[in-house]
């Protein structure tokens, strides 16, 4: 199917129950040798945030790769909200990829950060990325092809930051410091 240097060096990738002692595949399934490091699903796919490979969108019931999307730096995290996949990208920030046709994703808008992105979290039109030692990120992504930068709360204020979510206009974010809840108001 893809033919590559990558493809000569594998991971297995392994998709089942766990009864309680033992996992018991479905299906396991080749894949490059590159770290996961973080994944959404729907019923029919798993997407994958696979590193220096982008979003690999993968069927749930054969296990075979559907798409690969390059991102232009390492995916690190991903959150899949209607047709649209929001990746963390590490150095490079961010990227939307448009998955209405799984098959063919297209990478609608990429836009850099300054800092390490970790995590991604949306609700309605707000999207929060923690960004390691540079904090918080909140954009507003009516406009899926051109996000608007909102505003960023440094980690001089609150730390570190490994993850944030975004509930009922707050923005709760887990930090070397602890956690807090800081709210909207725009």
């Amino acid at each position: 199917m893809f033919s590559s240097p990558e493809m000569k060096q594998h991971i297995k990738f392994f998709y089942g129950n766990y009864d309680g002692n033992y996992l018991i595949p479905y299906y396991s399934y080749t894949l490059f040798e590159h770290n996961l490091y973080g994944f959404d699903l729907d019923d029919v796919y798993f997407y994958l945030a696979y590193q220096q490979l982008g979003l690999l969108i993968i069927s749930k019931e054969t296990g075979e790769i559907v798409s690969i999307t390059d991102t232009d730096g390492d995916a690190r995290n991903v959150k899949i909200v209607d047709n649209y996949a929001y990746v963390t990208d590490r150095y490079e920030g961010f990227a939307i990829i448009d998955i209405s046709d799984v098959e063919n994703p297209v990478k609608i808008s990429q836009k850099d950060t300054s800092g390490y992105t970790r995590n991604i979290d949306i609700e309605g039109n707000y999207m929060v990325i923690s960004a390691g030692g540079s904090g918080i990120y909140l954009y507003d992504i009516t406009d899926k092809y051109n996000p608007q930068y909102l505003d960023r709360i440094d980690d001089s204020e609150i730390g570190y930051t490994y993850k944030a979510l975004i509930k009922n206009n707050h923005i709760i974010v887990a930090t070397r410091m602890g956690i807090a809840k800081i709210s909207i108001n725009l």
